[in-house]
């Protein structure tokens, strides 16, 4: 976070990818949510917009920066009013939205940060009753919960059971809609927060593990109006794969040989059970049912074929135990070396590369329209 005078209070981190049609509304909204009489008092004239494009090709790129340098020209037929301190960050490609919004939350000044999505499904002004929660309650992160989302019922439901998985993996129970973008955080508890790969919608879950306090409170959820959804099946295997990561995080990662441990011995366990069946048994059934002959099948070479079966099977089990003792072993070194190392931020490869980073600050007192056409 940058630590300079006068900063504002709110910061609201948006990311954008391929948002051009909404863009205009977006910002039209947020004006009318931030700096109107409808802001509540404490927040009114003390918050900062900042926007993420992730390598977006439709045109948001080129639009946002036009309006960050007073440059955008269009037809007059209707003026449309821009939040006053805007802050653009443009990525040079797209690196996703968990890059996206760890270079928000790094250029964001505020000491409570608003994150929401730019495709105005959420309805901005929901972020005062979660910011209010959040102070009133002393938490560290308030989660929106759409609990009457607008999107079609395979969508629906498939979140409502990658959340209850979630929730049953990590232990994280406070939080029932992870997948909500409108959250609101303190920014010393997202500095704390590492995110790599595409962890932001396990960010609540994240900043628990640093110790953060969370809530969660209803929202409202309109039908999308503008672009399409970045999200579809193709997402479940890499949420799966995410959510197994987290369990490890959330369980074991300070203590990796237990985990990997656990699964060595378990196998180790069931390849000697393997082993002695067929010398337990008058007949090796583990084996017979493996190539599909009956028990007391009367020809040997089967018979043999069977054990050798049962044999192979619980070596190789065995051998995959040993392997995974040995992964242990070498993640709790690992994981005493991360602790241990003090190597400088800059050491470490970065998680995006910036192409440009522009600010527009007008005084809200001052006219702050341009010459826009509502699309």
């Amino acid at each position: 976070m940058n630590n300079q005078k006068n900063k504002p209070r709110i910061s609201v981190v948006i990311p954008l990818y391929n948002e051009v049609d909404g863009l205009i509304p977006l910002l039209q909204a947020l004006r009318d949510t931030l700096e109107t009489e409808q802001t509540p008092a404490a927040y009114r004239g003390q918050t900062e917009v900042v926007l993420v494009d992730d390598g977006s090709t439709d045109g948001t790129s080129a639009l946002l920066r036009d309006i960050l340098l007073d440059q955008y020209k269009a037809s007059t037929d209707e003026e449309v009013a821009l939040p006053s301190h805007l802050v653009g960050v443009f990525f040079r490609r797209n690196y996703g939205q968990t890059a996206a919004l760890a270079a928000g939350f790094r250029a964001a000044q505020g000491e409570l940060i608003v994150t929401m999505d730019g495709d105005l499904q959420q309805e901005p002004l929901d972020m005062f009753p979660l910011l209010e929660k959040l102070e009133r309650e002393s938490l560290d992160v308030v989660s929106g919960w759409r609990r009457q989302r607008q999107d079609d019922w395979l969508r629906t439901r498939l979140s409502q059971v990658a959340n209850a998985l979630i929730r049953h993996a990590t232990g994280v129970h406070e939080v029932s809609d992870l997948g909500c973008s409108l959250k609101v955080y303190r920014a010393e508890i997202l500095a704390d927060t590492q995110l790599l790969g595409q962890m932001h919608r396990f960010i609540p879950v994240l900043a628990k593990m640093e110790g953060a306090r969370l809530g969660q409170m209803e929202v409202r959820h309109r039908p999308r109006q503008y672009g399409a959804s970045k999200y579809g099946l193709g997402r479940i295997i890499p949420v799966f794969c995410d959510l197994v990561l987290l369990h490890y995080l959330t369980r074991q990662a300070t203590r990796p040989i237990h985990w990997f441990g656990g699964i060595a011995l378990g196998l180790g366990a069931l390849s000697v059970v393997v082993a002695l069946l067929p010398t337990v048994f008058a007949t090796p059934f583990l084996g017979l049912v493996v190539v599909g002959i009956p028990n007391l099948s009367p020809d040997p070479s089967r018979r043999v074929l069977a054990r050798l079966m049962s044999l192979t099977l619980a070596f190789s089990m065995a051998l995959t135990a040993l392997t995974l003792m040995g992964l242990g072993i070498v993640a709790e070194i690992a994981v005493r070396a991360w602790y241990a190392q003090e190597a400088a931020p800059s050491a470490r490869r970065p998680l995006y590369r910036i192409r440009e980073r522009l600010e527009r600050h007008q005084s809200p007192q001052v006219a702050n329209t341009f010459g826009f056409r509502a699309p």
